[in-house]
């Protein structure tokens, strides 16, 4: 904690003198992911969440070139566990639980017309989290069944690591009613990795909002709201390259997959008072032991009072 705290006072105080007077909060948007949604099991990357809280200038509908106009405050959670929670295979991954917390500046490089994301901060991995007894307590709720012991003794231990993140993207409008967004993706840090995809979006178009990328799925969700009301069909992939993860540590059980693809779908409504958003995501195997990729549902629904 103590290291986010200190990137968010470094920030500060590398901004203009002037910043402070004029930044506010401008947005708030999440995404909660899981499998159970998608292809109705529970297992590999099984379930997470992840949170954008937005700081800045006042919102003019587009990134501005300064630095530090559109600061955001990033917090996410996720597991993974072996396919059975509770006799898992020989082979199969060890249970896995991490939270991140970052600082990331969001702004737009004018001459390439760029959008930049680009963020420090720590990551947590272990029984530190407690995500492990959350999951077992909220599996009791529901009457699911929940992670054995041998299986939560068998989990990553615990560990911290700081990470760097940045991405890349510019958008091409394709016609009144579509437009691309390719970008690139690097980070650095629990799990080290590159990716390169794009993102399609049909139908209403609203120029005036932010969208975040979600770690886990790569879909997207509003962090700042436009000043419009629509629905929105996206839809959209990438390709990866993963250098090493704490999450699937060197085993002689299984062998990490390094080439990693994800594939998305979406549909996005904003209203006036209401959004909300669904999708679906494919995740290609992880280590050579998965038999098959997976599928994640995920969504979000917000009520502006």
């Amino acid at each position: 904690m103590r290291a986010i705290f200190g990137a968010a006072i470094a920030l500060t105080m590398m901004a203009p003198a002037s910043y402070a007077q004029d930044v506010g909060f401008l947005g708030f948007g999440y995404q909660i992911s899981n499998d159970f949604i998608g292809d109705a099991r529970d297992r590999w990357r099984t379930g997470a969440t992840q949170a954008s809280v937005m700081f800045g200038r006042d919102w003019q509908g587009s990134l501005g070139s300064q630095y530090f106009d559109t600061l955001e405050l990033r917090g996410s959670a996720e597991i993974a566990a072996p396919d059975n929670l509770d006799a898992p295979a020989q082979g199969d991954r060890p249970y896995a639980s991490v939270a991140r917390l970052g600082v990331h500046s969001h702004f737009n490089q004018q001459l390439s017309r760029t959008d930049f994301d680009m963020g420090v901060g720590v990551e947590v991995i272990g029984p530190q989290t407690k995500l492990d007894e959350f999951q077992a307590n909220f599996h009791r709720w529901i009457g699911a069944s929940d992670a054995s012991d041998e299986v939560r003794a068998g989990q990553i231990q615990d560990n911290v690591f700081g990470y760097g993140h940045i991405e890349a993207a510019r958008t091409f409008e394709l016609g009144d009613a579509s437009r691309v967004i390719p970008f690139i993706e690097g980070h650095a840090g629990l799990e080290s990795f590159a990716r390169v995809g794009a993102d399609f979006e049909f139908g209403a178009l609203i120029p005036d909002d932010l969208m975040i990328r979600d770690y886990t799925t790569g879909q997207t969700y509003t962090a700042i709201r436009g000043t419009m009301s629509a629905l929105t069909l996206t839809a959209g992939a990438d390709i990866g390259y993963m250098v090493d993860s704490a999450m699937l540590p060197d085993s002689d059980s299984y062998d990490m997959v390094q080439e990693r693809a994800r594939a998305r779908a979406g549909l996005k409504w904003e209203g006036r008072q209401s959004s909300a958003t669904f999708g679906v995501t494919y995740l290609s195997k992880e280590f050579d032991n998965q038999d098959t990729g997976q599928v994640l549902g995920s969504f979000n629904l917000k009520y502006k009072f």
